[in-house]
Formats: C-alpha cells, structure tokens, sequence
C-alpha cells in the first residue's frame, strides 16, 4: 500500500492500479487499530460475488491463530484508520493545536515568537501551520507610527470553528 491514507483503499496499491484492476479479488492485510497485536484480513476488491467477512488473527510463538467469527466493517473503516503514519500525523497536530491554543489564550502573540517556541517544542514548521489552518487562526501585521508594516501577529478566532 501507498502511504496515501486520504486516497481509497483500492487506489493505495503499490506500482500501478492495472494489478488492482487486473484481479479479480483483493485482499488486504493490517493491523487492527481496536486491538493490540491482532490482525486482519480484509476484502477489498471481490468481482466473483458479494464481499467477503473480514477475518481476524493473531501471529504468536505458535504461529499463525485465526480468531473465531467475521470482523464487522469495510476494508476502508477497518484498515484507513490502522495506517500508522496517518496516526502519528494527527497526534502531531492535535498537539500543536494544544500548543497553539495554550500560547494564543490570552490574545495575539508575535509569530516569530510562536515560530521559536514550536521549534523549542518539538513541533516542525508545517505541523504548526497546518494546525493554525485547522484553528481558523488569523495573522496580522501591526502597524508603526509611521504607517509601516511591523511584526505579524497570531490570534485566535473570535468564535472558535467546529
């Protein structure tokens, strides 16, 4: 599989489409993301009739132990949600958004500053603005006697989005 998470399941198959289209059944495997250790053996393309339970196992000292009964879900519900990449991503972020959140509560702070004290934090560049994009949060840039441009500032929105 790519590393594509936003992209379907059945378009995520390393090298070219053609060996998806090709076949006439497709099987996935991975993780299951509800249970530690176990795994799961999905359907994700069947053109012989209609799909195929999804079957759960776990690989022990013993060898490979096939769990009793169907795994309720899609191949998309079941395994998009497993790609462990995709997970540590939105955790990356939904911690910047913490961080943001927390160094915005008490108004506008210079963006410069912001940028230093993310970097202080761990987080890289484009985490950090991809999660001022998914905050709403706005930029501006203050204003000199003079009527210069000075240093942006970050706010957060006045009604936060949904």
């Amino acid at each position: 599989m790519t590393k594509a998470a936003q992209r379907k399941l059945l378009l995520r198959a390393q090298g070219s489409i053609a060996f998806v289209a090709q076949a006439r059944v497709v099987l996935a495997v991975g993780e299951d993301p509800e249970h530690e250790g176990r795994r799961l053996l999905v359907s994700v393309k069947n053109n012989l009739g209609p799909p195929a339970a999804a079957l759960a196992f776990r690989i022990t000292d013993d060898g490979l132990t096939w769990e009793a009964g169907a795994v309720e879900g899609t191949a998309e519900q079941l395994l998009v949600a497993d790609d462990v990449e995709t997970r540590s991503k939105r955790r990356e972020r939904d911690e910047a958004a913490t961080f943001l959140r927390h160094i915005l509560r008490d108004g506008p702070v210079g963006a410069r500053q912001i940028a230093a004290d993310a970097t202080a934090n761990g987080i890289s560049r484009s985490t950090l603005w991809r999660a001022k994009s998914d905050l709403g949060i706005t930029a501006e840039r203050s204003r000199t006697v003079e009527g210069n441009t000075g240093p942006r500032y970050w706010a957060l929105p006045a009604r936060p989005l949904q």
